[in-house]
């Protein structure tokens, strides 16, 4: 599975012509509109505000609110969204940049055991929303059908917690072991179920 992140002006281009088309959005609503991760949808974002151009002069912020003002003085509201980011979004894309390596490394999904590969980006966040709910340092974790390499990213992120996954698919499990052995990832083991 290959995966290439979009670049952070590809991205501002995008969030303004949806801006601009529909008015106001969510970041779930550009995320689905513009065919953009979430993570792009940061990054576009972020290449807007620290422009020196005309986007990035344009913008505008409230209290959880992104704006682009136009020369009339109209006003349409990019709403950053309702829950707060999910982490620093450095560490989301070094997992990312990791998971996609990772993803590379070990064999595909076997429909017989209803596996179906999510994106690297939801795996990712899944870890990072978790941390934001509780402290995964130091944890033991288990994972119970890791398909989609969320107790990768668990390893990765988090070297000190000891990562259990657990899976019906021993082939599955034998290249995720041979993947995390020659990467090193802490305290990760696999089991087969």
């Amino acid at each position: 599975m290959t995966y290439t992140p979009l670049p952070p002006h590809a991205a501002a281009a995008k969030i303004q012509q949806l801006v601009a088309a529909r008015g106001t959005l969510t970041r779930s609503e550009l995320v689905f509109f513009g065919g953009m991760t979430d993570a792009a949808v940061q990054r576009g974002i972020q290449y807007l505000r620290e422009n020196d151009g005309a986007a990035g002069s344009q913008l505008h912020d409230q209290p959880g609110v992104l704006g682009l003002v136009e020369e009339s003085g109209a006003r349409n509201h990019l709403k950053v969204g309702i829950a707060p980011l999910i982490g620093d979004l450095g560490t989301y894309e070094r997992a990312l940049k990791f998971l996609e390596a990772f993803f590379q490394e070990v064999s595909g999904p076997d429909h017989r055991f209803n596996q179906n590969f999510v994106t690297p980006d939801t795996s990712v966040r899944r870890i990072m929303y978790a941390a934001t709910r509780d402290t995964l340092e130091g944890k033991r974790l288990y994972f119970l059908g890791d398909d989609d390499l969320t107790g990768a990213v668990a390893a990765y992120l988090y070297p000190e917690a000891e990562v259990l996954v657990m899976d019906i698919d021993a082939r599955l499990l034998s290249s995720v072991e041979a993947c995390a052995k020659k990467i090193w990832l802490g305290q990760f083991a696999d089991h087969h179920a």
